[in-house]
């Protein structure tokens, strides 16, 4: 399919069964793919993250074919790839006319406004009883969950209590707690659980930096706006006491928050 060709970013090198009947074997890096390759790509599940990592890489996959087929010199390959999508690769009882007039109304929309998120938790085992086998199985966080359905689905500022659901860890990165406590008084202040402040690993971090661990970017951008620092990791695994962790840098000493 035309619409499956373009440019993607790959996170790692990627290698799954070379020469095998799913052999994978993508370089990291940003390269041109064909419609194999792509889904090779959104297929592959070694990844730090396993499974959800590979749903990243489809949602990736997904906002890039988007782009391009929201692009007007491609509209004229929409009754081709309507007509694909109907006898290959899809079971619907639409049309290929009103596949395209919801193809039409979606290029009304926004890319920016459309989200994408992982339901917060983290990756465990467990033994099926009737297969008798190990099983991999997305244990859900039941406390993040509202607040990702708030944040993200429903587009709503959090309210007070959900705040308070949301814990975070501020470390100092620099030779003094001072600006690490400040800033904790600020978010807590926002209505955020924060955990007494800690020394970060060393006392010289130039840049102040954010790990995400609740699967809600859109949150995470939210936080960095008050600490103006960039999510330096992001992931929907929680297994850790607090959802982010933020090690404040020498680069907070002179912003806003402060003054």
């Amino acid at each position: 399919m035309k619409a499956l060709h373009g440019t993607v970013d790959i996170p790692q090198n990627e290698v799954y069964q070379p020469g095998g009947p799913l052999g994978i074997d993508l370089k990291k890096g940003v390269h041109q793919l064909n419609g194999q390759q792509v889904l090779e790509f959104v297929r592959f599940r070694n990844t730090a993250q396993g499974d959800i990592g590979r749903i990243q890489q489809q949602q990736q996959v997904l906002r890039d074919m988007a782009r391009q087929l929201l692009k007007p010199q491609e509209i004229v390959h929409w009754p081709t790839l309507a007509r694909d999508l109907l006898q290959s690769l899809s079971a619907t009882n639409l049309s290929a006319g009103q596949l395209l007039s919801l193809g039409l109304f979606a290029k009304s929309v926004p890319l920016s406004t459309v989200r994408f998120a992982t339901i917060p938790g983290y990756a465990t085992t467990h033994m099926d009883p009737y297969m008798h086998i190990k099983l991999s199985y997305w244990h859900w966080s039941r406390r993040l969950t509202p607040v990702l359905i708030q944040n993200v689905l429903l587009g709503k500022s959090l309210t007070a209590t959900q705040r308070h659901q949301v814990t975070l860890q501020v470390e100092s990165g620099t030779d003094s707690l001072a600006p690490a406590q400040k800033l904790a008084s600020v978010l807590s202040h926002e209505g955020y659980n924060v955990l007494p402040v800690l020394w970060a690993n060393h006392h010289n971090h130039h840049r102040s930096v954010i790990i995400n661990t609740t699967g809600d970017h859109y949150l995470g951008q939210q936080i960095a706006s008050l600490v103006g620092a960039n999510q330096q990791q992001f992931t929907a695994y929680h297994t850790t006491p607090w959802d982010f962790k933020i090690v404040v840098g020498s680069d907070y000493l002179t912003s806003k928050a402060l003054s």
